[in-house]
């Protein structure tokens, strides 16, 4: 798939999503959907690691747990795509305060 073709659904679903959050939340701005909205599309569009911290905090301030944000990751997988997943994986991770560097070290303990 191309990338303007992956931009145009990628620009669908957030869409979708901003249609349902004005519908269920109105001119609420910090709403958890919106939120994650906001991740989704930073994921989209490979942002850089420091605003992976800057949106997970506003999605987690907004309300959002640690499982939706693990939940619309693997939601967008199939619009964005599973390389852009496993770059986003663990910046994700180290914003809700998970060492990944930790867990690696232990993975052979498992």
């Amino acid at each position: 798939m191309s990338i303007s073709a992956r931009m145009g659904r990628v620009r669908s679903q957030l869409r979708i999503s901003i249609r349902r959050h004005w519908r269920c939340h109105g001119s609420q701005r910090s709403s958890p959907s919106l939120a994650l909205s906001r991740l989704a599309a930073l994921i989209a569009v490979g942002g850089a690691g420091p605003s992976y911290s800057a949106e997970t905090d506003a999605a987690v301030s907004a309300g959002a747990t640690a499982e939706e944000i693990v939940e619309m990751l693997v939601g967008v997988v199939s619009v964005v795509g599973l390389p852009s997943i496993v770059a986003a994986a663990p910046r994700l991770a180290m914003a809700l305060g998970y060492d990944v560097d930790e867990a690696l070290e232990h993975q052979s303990d498992w």
